[in-house]
């Protein structure tokens, strides 16, 4: 039972960060690299959904498995709690991110559109510019904390 758990704790994490560093270091750069500049963008605003669903499936699965062995293991257990917040954080930026962030920026990018040319358009592109850094930085400091939870996990593993 403890290798399950630990088994859906990696798991999770390793989807998490491998789903997460493919997306940012891989997808989006070459899609913008590749087309115009609003064409990639569509694109990537089509595959953001299921990207926030993933990611946040797998911190799920990481949550759950890592409190199940932290109420087994008990109070002694400090760094599993200490995953347990990291998780809990991890989780709440992500779905932020994918539930706040990302459906506002998509309707500012509608409004621009239509505002084509006007000064409005000026305003609509600058909020959109300012929640496009907000989720780049809470995706990032998800990846930072997920490196950091492999790095306290794997130091429990026992081979």
């Amino acid at each position: 039972m403890w290798t399950t758990l630990r088994f859906f704790q990696l798991l999770g994490l390793s989807v998490l960060l491998g789903g997460t560093s493919y997306f940012s270091f891989i997808v989006a750069p070459t899609l913008f690299r590749g087309l115009p500049r609003e064409q990639a963008g569509d694109i990537v605003s089509l595959l953001f959904p299921g990207y926030y669903l993933l990611s946040a499936i797998a911190i799920a699965v990481t949550l759950a498995a890592s409190a199940f062995l932290f109420w087994r293991e008990g109070a002694a257990a400090r760094s599993s709690l200490a995953s347990i917040i990291l998780l809990g954080v991890m989780l709440i930026a992500m779905l932020y991110a994918g539930q706040v962030i990302t459906p506002r920026a998509h309707q500012l990018k509608e409004e621009s559109r239509i505002a084509q040319e006007t000064p409005r358009r000026a305003e609509i592109d600058g909020e959109f510019n300012r929640l496009h850094r907000l989720a780049v930085r809470l995706n990032g400091f998800v990846l930072i904390l997920a490196l950091v939870l492999l790095g306290m996990l794997s130091s429990r593993l026992r081979i």
